[in-house]
């Protein structure tokens, strides 16, 4: 999740404050009219419940210098330079540009206090000029058209929107909706087939397809993806100049990227276990799938793992932030939460049973959870303390683990630049099993 930047804007001193304006009946506390102009500038007027004439107003701090206040106070009228904004800072938690269209969340466009409300919503609705269109992952306000609305409390962190020269549709029989720049380096059958194929993936893991919405617009490097989730689900991918229909077909982090939003967030101190999960679930579900051969994931795995080993003086997992340790430390304790599960219930249950659990009883990435009920939930689907035993081991606590020792078990023989299978391992029939697609 996107650490918010605090900024403030100080407004012009006033003789006094007038009475703040009720909170409205349908529990909306800040309420914007937004008006996405030709130009892509944002004309917006607000009411702002608890703010006074001199209250302090802010949006993203790298957005500030785009924002034009014309009036203050409770009810203040401003625009954004948006275009202008997504050109100059080509910032993912800001604004990003496309040809003729601009992706930004709307903590960079909506202006609010300093101070969060602890109750109610924040609700915007929005108008377009001719030809412009708008798309957010916010959910809808009801049955309100062009109305959305999410917690106070979430405007921080609230999920992408778009605006501009963008096409909206919905992946057939998927809960995803797919918001494009019309300008990218691949074709529009490539993408929505690289997104179907993605999502079909996950699905057969996590029991549960995606849902949410998911942003595609041009990029400067490689494939990039990024996922918000409060006040609905979101994914923006960049697509970098190279990343052709081909290159589509061999991708990995849209996989990736659908593990975040299908699970619940946790606080940014067990960070590894969403990653973790990411990295560890996404090239087991392409193998299953057949989009990646099983040598290369456990080669990948054989490469990668080292660097999730903690150094020496280093602590758990908990708090930790090399990218080695995030990445392929959190995948090493799920690789061996799923051996461990397998093991001890004779392959009756897997690290699936324990996923399917929590992501059925949660809404996804919009939705917060305490990382003991997590472990709770999978550890009672399987039936075993498996997760909440390796937590206290690996999360609370360091132990290192002997990588060496757990391949040749495993039967993962490295020959070179690959590795060799060995079908007679102790543990080689579990490392069949979960690569294997089977019938659920």
């Amino acid at each position: 999740m996107t650490e918010a930047r605090v900024a403030v804007l100080a407004a012009l001193a006033a003789c006094a404050a007038p009475r703040a304006p009720p909170a409205s009946r349908d529990g909306a506390v800040w309420r914007y009219e937004v008006r996405v102009e030709a130009n892509l500038d944002l004309e917006i007027e607000a009411e702002l419940t608890g703010a006074g004439e001199a209250t302090p107003l802010r949006v993203e701090e790298a957005a500030m210098p785009f924002v034009d206040v014309r009036a203050r106070g409770p009810r203040p009228r401003y625009r954004v330079r948006a275009r202008e904004a997504a050109a100059a800072l080509a910032d993912v938690d800001v604004a990003w540009p496309a040809a003729g269209a601009v992706f930004a969340p709307p903590s960079s466009w909506l202006l609010r206090p300093e101070a969060l409300p602890a109750e109610g919503t924040f609700r915007f609705h929005v108008t377009t000029a001719p030809g412009i269109r708008f798309a957010t992952a916010v959910h809808r306000a009801g049955d309100l058209a062009d109305t959305y609305e999410g917690p106070a409390t979430a405007l921080e962190d609230a999920s992408f929107a778009a605006f501009g020269a963008i096409d909206v549709e919905r992946l057939p029989g998927r809960e995803v909706e797919v918001v494009s720049a019309r300008s990218l380096p691949a074709s529009r059958g490539a993408v929505a087939r690289w997104l179907d194929t993605s999502t079909a993936a996950i699905t057969d893991v996590l029991g549960r397809a995606p849902r949410g919405t998911l942003f595609v617009a041009p990029g400067t490097d490689g494939m990039r993806g990024k996922t918000l989730g409060d006040g609905g689900g979101g994914v923006l991918f960049r697509l970098g100049p190279r990343v052709d229909d081909r290159c589509l077909v061999e991708d990995w982090v849209a996989a990736h990227e659908l593990v975040h939003l299908s699970f619940p967030a946790l606080a940014p101190v067990h960070g590894w276990f969403g990653e973790g999960l990411a990295t560890y679930v996404e090239p087991v579900a392409r193998a299953r799938a057949g989009l990646v051969g099983v040598e290369r994931i456990w080669q990948d795995m054989v490469v990668g793992m080292p660097e999730g080993l903690p150094a020496p003086g280093e602590h758990g997992l908990d708090g930790a932030r090399a990218w080695g340790r995030l990445y392929w430390g959190g995948a090493l304790y799920f690789l061996l939460a799923d051996l461990a599960i397998r093991e001890e219930s004779g392959g009756r249950s897997s690290l699936d049973t324990a996923l399917r659990a929590i992501v059925s009883q949660s809404r996804g990435v919009e939705e917060h959870w305490e990382i003991e009920r997590v472990l709770d939930v999978g550890d009672r689907a399987t039936g075993l303390r498996v997760l909440s035993d390796l937590y206290a081991r690996l999360g609370r606590s360091t132990e290192r683990i002997d990588l060496d020792a757990l391949w040749i078990r495993l039967g993962v023989r490295r020959a070179g630049d690959r590795v060799h299978l060995d079908a007679a391992a102790p543990l080689a029939a579990i490392r069949r099993a979960i690569t294997e697609r089977t019938p659920r």
